[in-house]
């Protein structure tokens, strides 16, 4: 279970730079209205997760986890490289459906590998790792666009560091999480 939540941790370690930094980037890009950030990533968040579900019980997790990663990683480019009201609005919302992509995932396939007794402690454990990499990433990130003058840069290396979840997910995360679903479907 503590390796799924490796993944959401990285995960969250890019998404803290845009919950926290996002009102600063605005002051420094010159787009106005920042709030309507949060109503498009909402909306981006609720479309995605009204399929999401389905398309995990029917395709498992590895297509609707690719899917998840590179949405976020075209949200962090559209804030970096769009810089305008329209690209800050795409950026809100394809961030949104990125992450009402991902987070349903990990939480379902970490429900998925424990007894119905541990799903509280898999939760906690998620939400630990998602915790941690807000803290993480708020911190190392800010320190970064601050090195570097700009919060666009900083949403630049968040496209790459996409990677990292990427790496962990489809070269360690999934292929333990198939070998304990068919033990699981074996003891069954």
């Amino acid at each position: 279970m503590l390796w799924i939540s490796l993944v959401q941790m990285f995960v969250s370690t890019g998404y803290s730079s845009v919950v926290v930094f996002i009102i600063l980037y605005t002051d420094q890009t010159g787009i106005e209205n920042a709030g309507l950030f949060f109503m498009m990533s909402a909306v981006g968040t609720v479309l995605a997760r009204s399929v999401t579900g389905r398309v995990f019980d029917r395709h498992g997790p590895r297509w609707v986890f690719g899917v998840g990663l590179c949405l976020l990683s075209a949200s962090y480019a559209s804030l970096a490289g769009w810089q305008t009201t329209v690209g800050f609005l795409v950026g809100a919302f394809v961030l949104g459906a990125g992450m009402g992509t991902i987070r349903p995932t990990l939480e379902a396939m970490a429900v998925n590998v424990v007894t119905a007794a541990r799903r509280g402690a898999a939760n906690a454990t998620l939400f630990a790792g998602f915790d941690v990499g807000m803290a993480l990433g708020s911190s190392i990130l800010g320190a970064m666009a601050q090195a570097a003058g700009s919060y666009a840069t900083m949403y630049w290396v968040d496209a790459g560091v996409v990677l990292i979840p990427a790496l962990l997910f489809f070269g360690w995360v999934l292929p333990r999480y198939s070998k304990a679903q068919r033990t699981k479907a074996n003891v069954r």
